[in-house]
């Protein structure tokens, strides 16, 4: 029997990431592949497809859906009652949290941070957020 889920985001597309540290191979970890939250990202077709490419690479599974029924119906298909989740400052993926929080343990773990940022970084276009922290990491 699987100790827990793990449900990794966009925000969190590794598997170095602590999330993932003490997951068993038989602990299901998935990414929900939600239409209508990717939509509302705005995410070009090339980010959608190296979202999809990186979870090929990593093994993790893909499911369609809605994310907090997703969710739910894998933890209740391994029959646990915890889920453990990359910390994301995303909106969305904080609405998912609260949400299967109301039904579940849920266990957001954080990384440490790429780049510390006064303010919080426009997380829309990758460009803008690249530009923001090349200040911060190209300092002498």
């Amino acid at each position: 029997m699987s100790a827990c889920v793990y449900w990794i985001h966009e925000d969190a597309l590794s598997l170095d990431h602590p999330v993932l540290r003490d997951r068993e191979k038989t602990d299901p970890a998935c990414f929900v592949w939600d239409p209508a939250h990717l939509e509302s990202m705005g995410y070009s077709f090339q980010r959608l497809v190296f979202i999809y490419e990186t979870l090929a690479e990593m093994g993790i599974d893909v499911r369609q859906g809605h994310t907090s029924t997703v969710i739910l119906a894998l933890a209740s298909e391994a029959g646990v009652d915890i889920v453990r989740v990359p910390e994301s400052p995303n909106p969305a993926i904080q609405t998912a949290v609260s949400e299967l929080s109301d039904h579940l343990t849920v266990e957001v773990i954080s990384a440490a941070p790429f780049v510390d940022f006064e303010r919080p970084p426009n997380l829309r276009r990758f460009f803008s957020y690249w530009k923001s922290a090349r200040t911060h990491l190209m300092r002498p």
